[in-house]
């Protein structure tokens, strides 16, 4: 989940392994042996790779091609580093059983899964916090409009509040913290509704993080119909992220009350791992346009090149795209700059042409 949260179905998870380990036993000797571990583990590194090779494109292309290396993206880079330790305590979780049939699983090594999926709920939030950071501070740098960069503002404190809170409550699960995943050890634990609470700050700020640009590329500018589909679809990419908490709140409200937890989530951890690292992908995607011109420069010096930019030179815009105002080409220009040359802000102005 981007939960910038301690983790979507993680937690009620660590719940449900607490009440496990303290109401009744586990039957280690169980014939049922089917497991699923080496999937998670599978998906964890494919994902973590696929993210690792989407950073390494977006530092080649902003600090080898453009050399305008700035703060969204080494906080992408924080992000990938805490994907990282996400990714390991996933890995770890697997290997002491997560994946497989409670009945097959040692009340030790549910112990232990139980402080890996703790250590998966800090990286998780972590790593989603600088993700949004990164997204705020590209709209920030992007954009010049008013509305659109205090709302981006207001939009990066709420996101660091309400993370430092779900911080708070992620070494305060349990107090002393050590109850969360040791039954011996007698506790005072948070009730579920905190991490509901949480969940739905994380899910209204991915929408609203969205949201942000688009009434900018659908009101602001006088663009054709063809770039600003191409505009929107750019920034929408971010819903991917969205459509993925959902379907994790979904599978969470379904095995909540789970006897077969281990076995059941499974599908949960690798929306995990999805939700994560595609939160680290898609804002990559936005900046890597000078690399792939750099590879495939004959696909990106058209006129047909609609997502980011149609002034890539010194034409005019006559000459590349026909825009019905000089305001229109010149935000696409100042895109391009940003995207492309040199970090600027927009300087988003309805003029008429002066042509």
């Amino acid at each position: 989940m981007p939960t910038d949260s301690p983790g979507f179905g993680s937690h009620a998870a660590g719940f449900m392994f607490s009440n496990t380990l303290a109401g009744r036993d586990v039957n280690p000797t169980s014939s049922n042996t089917e497991n699923k571990s080496g999937s998670i583990i599978a998906c964890a590194f494919s994902t973590w790779a696929i993210c690792g090779i989407a950073v390494a494109a977006r530092f080649y292309a902003r600090g080898k091609i453009q050399h305008v290396l700035g703060k969204e993206d080494w906080c992408v880079l924080v992000a990938y580093l805490m994907s990282f330790g996400f990714t390991m305590a996933t890995v770890y979780g697997a290997i002491y059983g997560m994946g497989s049939h409670i009945s097959t699983v040692s009340a030790e090594d549910i112990s232990k899964i139980i402080r890996t999926t703790w250590l998966c709920n800090l990286f998780y939030m972590l790593s989603l916090t600088f993700s949004k950071i990164s997204i705020l501070l590209l709209y920030t740098r992007l954009f010049r409009f008013y509305r659109a960069r205090i709302a981006a503002w207001i939009m990066m404190a709420v996101v660091v509040i309400y993370n430092i809170w779900g911080l708070c409550v992620a070494f305060t699960l349990c107090i002393p913290l050590e109850a969360y995943w040791d039954p011996t050890v007698h506790g005072v634990c948070h009730g579920a509704s905190y991490m509901w609470a949480l969940i739905g700050l994380h899910v209204g700020t991915d929408f609203l993080i969205f949201l942000i640009p688009i009434p900018v590329v659908l009101s602001m500018m006088a663009l054709s119909k063809r770039q600003k589909l191409g505009l929107v679809l750019l920034f929408a990419l971010g819903f991917f992220v969205c459509i993925v908490s959902i379907l994790r709140i979904v599978w969470v409200r379904q095995f909540v009350a789970s006897a077969d937890f281990l076995w059941d989530y499974v599908y949960i951890n690798y929306w995990n791992c999805v939700e994560v690292n595609s939160a680290i992908v898609l804002p990559c995607m936005v900046v890597l346009k000078p690399l792939f011109r750099k590879l495939w420069p004959g696909a990106f010096s058209g006129d047909h090149d609609e997502i980011v930019d149609a002034a890539a030179s010194d034409q005019t815009p006559s000459d590349r795209v026909q825009l019905s105002d000089a305001a229109a080409w010149r935000f696409e220009k100042e895109v391009d700059s940003f995207l492309l040359k040199e970090p600027q802000r927009l300087h988003i102005r309805n003029e008429p042409d002066q042509a």
